[in-house]
């Protein structure tokens, strides 16, 4: 199972940065909620976010889903159409 150090960080509610504490983070022990990752939307601004977006989160869900977090995605308004198929059964 691997542990990692992770530097988590917040900022105040009038954006100064707080401090970063450190903790472990087993990646056996988490799940990853990836919400409305979509390849094509009707807004071209949010298909423009996430065509920014999506290699790195694609990346940071790999490399979890390797240390075996469980990645949940969850598309908004569709999912009749991925019912009982393996994915959906496992999570």
């Amino acid at each position: 199972m691997p542990v990692r150090a992770v530097a988590l960080r917040s900022r105040s509610a009038g954006g100064e940065p707080l401090v970063a504490i450190r903790r472990d983070w087993n990646d056996a022990k988490i799940a990853v909620v990836i919400c409305d990752m979509w390849d094509a939307a009707q807004c071209v601004s949010a298909a423009r976010r996430v065509a920014e977006m999506s290699p790195r989160v694609n990346e940071v869900a790999a490399r979890l889903r390797q240390g075996g977090a469980l990645i949940v995605h969850a598309p908004a308004g569709c999912m009749e159409y991925y019912a009982g198929t393996p994915a959906r059964e496992r999570a």
